[in-house]
């Protein structure tokens, strides 16, 4: 029996496509769609970005799943504080064959602005940025079958740290975290006239300008997923605080879902890096056409309840939040789970990290297909727990794992780990084994080898050196890349031999994409397994 809210999104979605062809006639010469190559579904991204997570990740993470992603070339998405150009992106899109493509996923940041950082300024105008959008209205007309999946950023309070506005930078992420509550007391209006005086007002009318606009692209992504022109539509919320100028941003948006009734086809959460691989985990959701079931299982009530650094909500909110958007059905039933999540947020909290790795080694050794995410719930790492991931590498789990995060925030960490898991699933019997254990490995040496051990080494000895690890010259860059890459190789070393691949991962790059040590790009070459 079809389901209102899908009936309800064909009859949209052809209302709209009849509307646009009564000026164009184009409705009726519309090609006529086939089947794509069913041995690989073929995934069209257009990233937010060129970082790691945005654009490595999620082409490393498809073929788990026996997927592929075909993306822009990489000199059309920027780089850093040079935008994407939107024009060339949508002139490759034009040029693809969609016959052959099963699913696309689109940052709207990417179309509307060039990026996440090009976001955060007003080089582009309103106008411009949403007649931008106008490419994903062209894309529907031409495939009206394809399912098509955006996102779009909610803007976060501090402007990009670009080595221009070291001076007004904090300031103005203060003023903006503080000022709705300015008629609260007379003290709070004396603190924001104080932030106020210390900005540049030309900075402070960019800002609300550059919000102003980022709102009503938000908004045109809504109306995209109310006439279906977008199968489904995540808002992410960019790093955010429990107070500030995004709050009212955020519940604009949410009247706008509530009075649509979109809360089906538009999901409102945390998160901006991830957000590409949870949509590419709904979309396989959509073409197998199974929905998983999922508990989550966390290391603590305390753990569970806390609100992570740049975040706005209690982790388990956020967790089930990623569940629902990534199409999987969260229950509390062990028995009616497919996969379990086992959360880890107890960094702080005495003698639970060896007792929790515990439980989840007993969760595989039950036959649980177990996903992992390690949370950062203070924000002074932003890798991998060592006592955690030690106590996991002792238990011998990796390899049986259905998946493994444990980087940056707590949205980035359960938005990696929780589609890699769903996709495992959802591959059975069309699975690859190299591709799993790949994406496996990667999180080991990019979570907790780099982020959790190396970097904060790294970053103390190159500002103990004078360094700026945020705007590191192109010299200093290729000599903290020798060093990390140096650094990082044992523990790599010792990692693959948890995995017991029919030979050596070899060839080991790491480099650092955006000239600072946030992230950096890990790549390395796999043996093909004889099962794939």
């Amino acid at each position: 029996m079809t389901s209102l809210p899908f009936a309800m999104n064909i009859v949209r979605r052809f209302l709209f496509l009849f509307l646009l062809s009564i000026s164009t006639s184009a409705f009726a010469n519309l090609p006529a769609a086939s089947p794509a190559n069913a041995d690989r579904s073929r995934i069209l991204l257009i990233p937010l970005d060129d970082r790691p997570p945005c654009l490595q990740w999620p082409v490393l993470m498809a073929p788990v799943a026996g997927a592929e992603i075909i993306t822009p070339p990489r000199g059309t998405l920027g780089r850093f504080l040079t935008p994407g150009d939107p024009d060339r992106i949508v002139a490759w899109l034009e040029n693809q064959d969609l016959d052959t493509v099963d699913a696309v996923i689109v940052s709207l940041d990417m179309l509307a602005y060039g990026g996440l950082v090009a976001s955060r300024i007003h080089k582009t105008g309103k106008s411009q940025a949403l007649r931008r959008l106008e490419a994903v209205e062209k894309l529907r007309r031409s495939r009206p079958d394809l399912p098509i999946y955006g996102f779009s950023i909610i803007m976060r309070l501090a402007p990009t740290a670009d080595g221009t506005n070291d001076a007004w930078r904090g300031a103005l992420e203060r003023w903006a975290e503080l000022s709705p509550q300015r008629d609260a007391s007379p003290e709070m209006d004396e603190q924001v006239r104080n932030l106020e005086e210390r900005i540049p007002p030309e900075v402070l009318s960019d800002y609300q300008r550059t919000r102003e606009r980022n709102l009503a692209v938000n908004l045109a992504a809504i109306r995209l997923a109310e006439t279906g022109v977008l199968d489904f539509l995540i808002l992410g919320q960019d790093d955010a605080k429990l107070r500030g100028v995004h709050v009212a941003d955020r519940e604009a948006l949410n009247r706008k879902i509530q009075s649509g009734d979109l809360s089906g086809r538009v999901a409102l959460q945390p998160g901006a890096d991830e957000v590409a691989m949870l949509l590419l985990a709904r979309a396989m959701r959509d073409r197998v056409g199974t929905t998983p079931v999922i508990k989550a299982v966390y290391s603590s009530e305390t753990g569970r309840a806390r609100v992570a650094p740049f975040e706005d909500r209690p982790l388990h909110e956020t967790v089930s939040l990623q569940i629902a958007a990534a199409g999987a059905r969260e229950t509390f039933s062990w028995e009616e789970a497919d996969l379990i999540y086992y959360i880890f947020a107890s960094r702080h909290e005495e003698g639970i990290a060896a007792a929790f790795a515990e439980t989840v080694a007993r969760g595989v050794a039950d036959g649980h297909r177990a996903m992992v995410a390690d949370i950062d719930t203070r924000g002074n790492v932003q890798g991998g727990s060592e006592e955690f991931t030690e106590a996991l590498l002792a238990a011998g789990v990796f390899p049986n794992l259905y998946s493994h995060a444990s980087w940056n925030t707590a949205g980035n960490t359960i938005g990696t780990a929780l589609p890699q898991g769903i996709l495992r699933f959802l591959a059975r019997g069309d699975r690859s084994e190299t591709a799993q254990a790949r994406f496996l490995l990667h999180r080991l040496a990019n979570d907790y080898a780099y982020h959790g051990l190396v970097r904060p080494e790294v970053n103390r000895d190159a500002r103990e050196r004078g360094m700026n690890t945020l705007r590191l010259t192109p010299a200093q860059t290729g000599e903290l890349e020798a060093i990390i890459l140096e650094r990082v190789t044992p523990h790599f070393e010792r990692f693959q031999e948890a995995f017991q691949l029919p030979g050596e991962p070899a060839s080991l790059r790491i480099t650092l994409p955006w000239n600072r040590t946030f992230e950096a790009e890990i790549d390395f070459t796999m043996p093909e397994n004889r099962n794939d």
